[in-house]
Parts: C-alpha cells; structure tokens; sequence
C-alpha cells in the first residue's frame, strides 16, 4: 500500500521505476536497472540505492503527476498473492546482499534472518522462506554484481540511509 510521500521536499531516498526520468550518463554508469530481480519489484529502489551510493543525488519534482493503475498491470493479472510476496521477499533479500557493505548493518542482517525465519514459519508464512531459498540459488550472481558495482561507491550505507 502506497500513500502520498513528502511532496513539499525536492529530494527523495528512491525514485519509481513507473515514474522516473534518468538522466542517460547516469543510467549508463549504473547499468540501468538489475536483471537479477526479475520479473518485478525493487529494481528502482536498487537503481536509486546505488545512484546515492556513487554519489548521485536524486529529485523530487513535486508538481509532476503521475498515474499508475497498479491493479490493472501486468503483476495482479499473471501472478498470485502468493507469487507476489515470495517474489517480494526474494529480491528483498538480493538487495541487502547485493548492494550493503557496512559491516555493522551486515552483521545486523545475519543475525537477525534466521530470527525472522523462525518467526515466520511459526505464522505460518513458508513463503519468506521459499523467497530466502530462492535469493539463495542467485548468490554467485548477486556476488559478481556486489563485486563489481561496490568499486564505485564513494557514500557508506549509513550516508545513504540517514536523512541528509
């Protein structure tokens, strides 16, 4: 669910996929947005982590408007609920391996996952875990990928999360 953000402030932490405009120098450095999370979900959070991360900044332009008809798309017609969370959860969990290298919040990561595990499957939720299994078979891609794009950092993790 989705609610109108901060629209009286001209930056922003990610810019939607459905409703971003790059800049073409840009998109080219970052390799436009990341395969790996295919079919859907969180490559423009990813793009924009990564943008902050080499240093971008990225705006708000608070008198665009755009509209999404998210329940007429292509996601809520050709996959399940089910589908749509494990897929969530998955590049959830490819995002945190791919792209933070702090090792406080890494350290924060890996202890508390099998936390969050337990408390999942204890609810009954087994699709976090299929979603976790699945990131898992992606790890060696994931690593290349972490490999090459961390060499271009120049902000920590804690730069890019804490408000500016």
């Amino acid at each position: 669910i989705h609610a109108r953000g901060e629209v009286d402030k001209s930056d922003t932490a990610w810019v939607s996929g459905g409703s971003g405009a790059f800049r073409k120098t840009m998109w080219e450095t970052l390799g436009g947005m990341d395969t790996l999370y295919n079919p859907f979900y969180w490559e423009d959070i990813d793009l924009s982590y990564r943008a902050r991360k080499m240093g971008y900044m990225l705006v708000f332009e608070s008198k665009s408007i755009v509209h999404h008809y998210h329940e007429e798309g292509k996601i809520k017609r050709e996959y399940s609920p089910a589908d749509v969370k494990r897929i969530a959860y998955r590049n959830q969990f490819i995002f945190i391996w791919k792209n933070v290298t702090d090792s406080r919040i890494i350290f924060e990561h890996f202890f508390w996952t099998p936390v969050r595990l337990t408390q999942a499957a204890t609810a009954g939720d087994i699709v976090m875990a299929q979603g976790y299994i699945w990131a898992l078979s992606k790890l060696v891609s994931i690593g290349k990928k972490r490999f090459v794009q961390s060499r271009f950092y120049k902000r920590r993790d804690s730069e890019v999360i804490m408000k500016d």
